[in-house]
């Protein structure tokens, strides 16, 4: 347990060293942690808002997917946002939500982080590494994290989640109107826009493949480019 008032640096592996209550299943959310973390192949460390250090007996790729499942983000719209960026490790993004990596696949320290806890971030001593500072203003729980990885990477990523996040609400924003929704504050209408972004998808997807196919192989069946369709847009965001 993390004290919620605390003000001291702490490093990631000394917060790996801690005792933790091991878990099968965790129930997470946009509003109850901080950040996640792999402990070896097979567990997730999770800090959560309260405070606490909770370790699932999940692998942090399954715990990913999971929350990708819950929140609606799938691996083909995320690919086709982060196509002008393919060489910057992908956050999983709702908007005004966002799960940021703090590096790409086999970082020693990498972290997801919701950026909405993040208050500030900074280059930490000599040594090439940030320190993160988090605050969950609901609980009051303050935690200094610092890691070992490069600060401009670091931010370069943040900062492209960022301008995904402002795609994906102006995108939203069109499709908004285009269906009739005036706001997307409330979850239930940002959940409708997202249905209605995957159903714009999935159209888009099946004539495009259609029109191809009539170009260079002839006359296609459109169902079997449905199933295709469906089985392509339902699969969830993962990690490497």
């Amino acid at each position: 347990m993390l004290k919620n008032n605390s003000t001291a640096v702490t490093t990631l592996a000394q917060l790996k060293a801690l005792s933790t209550q091991k878990v099968a299943f965790c129930h997470l959310d946009w509003r109850n942690f901080l950040f996640i973390t792999a402990m070896g192949d097979d567990q997730t460390l999770v800090c959560l808002t309260s405070g606490e250090l909770v370790q699932i007996n999940q692998p942090l790729k399954k715990v990913i997917s999971e929350l990708a499942r819950k929140w609606g983000i799938t691996d083909f719209t995320t690919k086709v946002l982060y196509l002008k960026y393919p060489r910057i490790p992908q956050s999983l993004v709702a908007g005004n939500h966002r799960l940021i990596p703090s590096a790409g696949a086999g970082a020693p320290e990498r972290v997801y982080y919701l950026e909405q806890y993040l208050r500030s971030f900074q280059t930490w001593g000599k040594a090439e590494g940030v320190l993160l500072d988090f605050y969950c203003p609901q609980t009051k729980t303050e935690l200094k994290l610092v890691l070992d990885v490069a600060e401009n990477r670091f931010k370069k990523i943040r900062d492209v989640a960022l301008k995904i996040a402002q795609a994906q609400k102006v995108r939203f924003k069109w499709l908004g109107n285009f269906f009739g929704f005036r706001s997307f504050k409330h979850s239930h209408v940002w959940e409708q826009r997202q249905e209605a972004n995957h159903c714009f998808f999935y159209r888009w997807l099946v004539e495009a493949i259609i029109s191809y196919n009539r170009e260079t192989l002839g006359e296609p069946r459109r169902e079997e480019v449905e199933r295709f369709a469906k089985r392509l847009m339902s699969k969830l965001f993962q990690i490497n």
